[in-house]
């Protein structure tokens, strides 16, 4: 599997147009994270004046394409067991006509103490995840034995529901016998975080190209993790991965140091050695140049209000589009719903401001959701 290094959607872009194509129809399957990564790179391609290479290609997850070889080999499984596991664990632990036989969990207390369910599907999830069976788990610790069993009976209930990590760990297997393929050249982004099982089916793909996502830092856990995942040319890759330079601006005078805008020696420099930023010959900037603001704010409110003015300027003032731009929090909570809720507040043509907040905001935040929360309050402590 060969790998090559992304920084940016442009290099993500080039990948995808590097791809071997040949034919009257051309074909590339491009494994992304998430719908919005495959936005990026549309518009990339199309930015950069390549939109004849979205003719024939597809962006898809592993798991839709792991679905699709198992749906080509002829077998039959129903995917979404994670939402279900759960559910089957407390029922599993209240079975009485065939209860759990276990060493060293007590069934009991399995039963009556909540939270045990979720410890073991958390528990059977990483397992699974990390590529391991229940025959395959250490035979020597009751522990061990008591979680194969748990885990062993469970795929019994689930029958053909599979998890999505079965998913991905079966398509691997038909891959490896040959019982399907993948039409055209395949590139697959990565960062490095994917669980073992997702690795192990990238790279049961024939000839698929590996685009690493460079990490800063660049830390040497995380490199020896890729290693492992993906093989030592992609860990090469990442390990010796060096930050790209400032962008230049011309000299004053023609001599001194090579100057460059703000926002490129932040991009550049920010999680850089105390040694590499003391370097006197590495560049410097020219002063304040409109690329990077620092503001500080007495409170909560004040953070808030100067998040909706930057917006306000950004889209209604220099009409940058919606799509590139992004307000960052410290942390999901109480904060991103305020200020979700003030951007929405914006003026905007034919409604509210559309805000989309990654990942969700908690039921909670709304009007609604906390009367929700009050009612189901009221009948688990009158049930």
């Amino acid at each position: 599997m060969s790998s090559t290094l992304l920084r940016s959607a442009a290099d993500l872009a080039d990948a995808v147009a590097a791809l071997p194509a040949s034919g009257p129809l051309q074909v590339r399957t491009v494994l992304v994270s998430s719908e919005r990564q495959a936005h990026a790179l549309r518009r990339a391609l199309v930015e950069s004046g390549r939109e004849g290479v979205l003719a024939g290609t597809r962006c898809t997850s592993a798991a839709a394409l792991a679905e699709e070889l198992l749906h080509a080999a002829g077998v039959a499984f129903e995917p979404g067991e994670d939402g279900l596991r759960a559910a089957r664990l407390l029922a599993l632990f209240q079975e009485e006509q065939e209860p759990l036989a276990l060493e060293y969990f007590d069934l009991d207390l399995l039963r009556t103490r909540p939270g045990w369910d979720e410890a073991f599907a958390r528990t059977v999830a990483e397992l699974e995840g990390a590529g391991l069976r229940p025959e395959g788990l250490p035979k020597g610790a009751p522990q061990w034995r008591d979680v194969a069993a748990v885990w062993a009976r469970l795929d019994r209930l689930a029958g053909r529901s599979w998890t999505s990590a079965r998913v991905l760990a079966e398509a691997a297997g038909v891959l490896a016998r040959g019982a399907a393929s993948v039409d055209g050249a395949v590139l697959a982004s990565v960062t490095g975080h994917e669980r073992a099982v997702h690795a192990a089916f990238l790279r049961a793909l024939p000839g698929a190209v590996l685009g690493v996502w460079a990490a800063r830092p660049a830390a040497e856990r995380h490199v020896e993790r890729i290693g492992r995942l993906y093989g030592e040319e992609a860990k090469g890759l990442v390990g010796t991965a060096e930050p790209p330079l400032p962008s230049p601006l011309p000299r004053r005078g023609g001599e001194g140091r090579l100057l460059g805008t703000e926002l490129s020696l932040l991009q550049r420099y920010l999680f850089a050695s105390p040694a590499e930023l003391a370097d006197p010959a590495r560049p410097r900037g020219a002063g304040p140049d409109g690329t990077v603001h620092l503001e500080e704010h007495a409170g909560v409110e004040a953070e808030i209000e100067a998040a909706a003015d930057w917006v306000t300027r950004q889209v209604l003032e220099q009409r940058t589009p919606l799509q590139e731009v992004a307000v960052l929090t410290a942390q999901p909570g109480p904060v991103t719903a305020l200020l979700a809720a003030r951007l929405a507040r914006l003026p905007w043509p034919g409604g509210p401001l559309p805000v989309y907040v990654a990942d969700g905001l908690p039921a909670t935040a709304t009007a609604g959701g906390a009367r929700l929360l009050a009612l189901l309050r009221a009948l688990a402590r009158w049930l």
